[in-house]
């Protein structure tokens, strides 16, 4: 069966780049999904939408995509619910904050600034200590991931975009400048492929390029919110203890990892460990996190709110996360006609809107116009 182009996975990111594709007129266009729409890492994000990055092209794509998320219904279609609840960061390395913040600034980033003293004016029930400070972003938020990957699906289907749910992919090929996919129902030829599959991405391509992907478990628990408990009705990013919450809904919030090269901080000498390589791990394993690791949630929440005595833990769970050795995405042409987008690094759904759109242009046009994206080309890593 030939189709024009094929998109390999129904996420956040393949839907934005089919939507993005029909909007601008490109025809018979096909995702393929193995489980059902949103089922992995698209559907497990917390959904957090921030623009704190070191990495100035990020933050200009972050940026973009808040826009971008606050006028969905005029750019997609479809009607979505922003919660901006802001986000305050706390961090030890004042000098390291302070410079990344003078940086966003300058892309109209707007922040607010606190020691351990002014911080009880946002927070009451806060701690930080005198060595720490505070950096609030009163545009970030959160959406619904599930509900912008349907958005996104329903509107491109809406445009003739063709989502086939529960049909895996077994192998990608190429002929005589086509593209071949196998899949466990059918043969498609495409002119053109998309592989946006998250942790599975590095397998379905390993035939032609070895992507400088890790796969790494990170372990998010739910907790009940204590009715007394006022606190965190924002996003709080603890990068001095490695740990972020965001506020659920009224009667939860909900608590993630946050690695040391995830922040603000550079990625400078980060080594992954080759435990990670995504030859190594099988992600049809799903785990969970373990008792010390959801009891040293439990602490470090404590250690910084005074009033949160009682923490009752609702569910958790573990999903994988792509990651690359500078914690940056992978956007590129690997092969004429091939393009990939993977190695999100826990910055996925955020970036969504324009990720799907560069990679629209760089089909369409053979570049992308909406802005640089040199630093996510996969040349990047030949040299290191």
């Amino acid at each position: 069966m030939n189709k024009n182009v094929i998109v390999i996975g129904a996420g956040v990111w393949g839907l934005s780049t089919a939507f993005h594709l029909a909007k601008e007129g490109i025809k018979d266009i096909l995702v393929l999904e193995k489980n059902y729409i949103a089922s992995l890492q698209s559907g497990h994000t917390s959904g957090i939408v921030r623009q704190l990055y070191s990495n100035e092209t990020t933050a200009k794509m972050a940026r973009l995509s808040l826009e971008y998320f606050k006028n969905f219904k005029n750019n997609v279609g479809e009607s979505l619910y922003f919660n901006e609840v802001g986000l305050l960061a706390i961090s030890f390395e004042k000098d390291q904050l302070l410079d990344t913040v003078k940086k966003l600034e300058s892309l109209g980033i707007k922040y607010e600034m606190f020691d351990s003293n002014s911080i009880k004016k946002l927070d009451r029930n806060l701690k930080i200590r005198d060595d720490e400070i505070a950096v609030f972003e009163p545009e970030a938020g959160y959406l619904d991931p599930i509900e912008v990957t349907w958005a996104f699906a329903k509107s491109a289907r809406n445009k003739n975009v063709q989502i086939n749910e529960g049909e895996k992919v077994l192998s990608i090929s190429k002929k005589e400048g086509k593209w071949i996919v196998r899949t466990t129902s059918k043969e498609y030829v495409a002119n053109k492929l998309i592989v946006t599959a998250g942790t599975e991405t590095p397998k379905l391509i390993k035939d032609f390029v070895d992507l400088p992907v890790y796969i790494i478990p990170y372990p998010l628990c739910y907790f009940k919110r204590p009715r007394e408990f006022d606190s965190l009705k924002y996003i709080f990013a603890d990068f001095s203890l490695n740990f972020y919450v965001k506020p659920e809904d009224m009667n939860q919030f909900v608590m993630g990892a946050l690695h040391s090269q995830m922040s603000y901080a550079g990625t400078e000498g980060f080594v992954p460990d080759e435990f990670f390589h995504w030859s190594k791990v099988d992600t049809e394993i799903y785990r969970r996190p373990d008792y010390e690791t959801l009891k040293a949630y439990i602490e470090g929440l404590q250690s910084r709110f005074e009033n949160l005595k009682e923490i009752k833990i609702v569910r958790d769970l573990m999903p994988y996360v792509d990651i690359t050795p500078d914690w940056e995405p992978i956007i590129d042409e690997i092969d004429e006609g091939l393009f990939v987008a993977c190695g999100s690094s826990g910055h996925g759904f955020k970036l969504a809107p324009i990720i799907g759109k560069v990679i629209s242009e760089l089909i369409i046009y053979g570049e992308a116009k909406t802005m640089n994206i040199e630093p996510y080309l996969l040349k990047r890593f030949k040299h290191k």
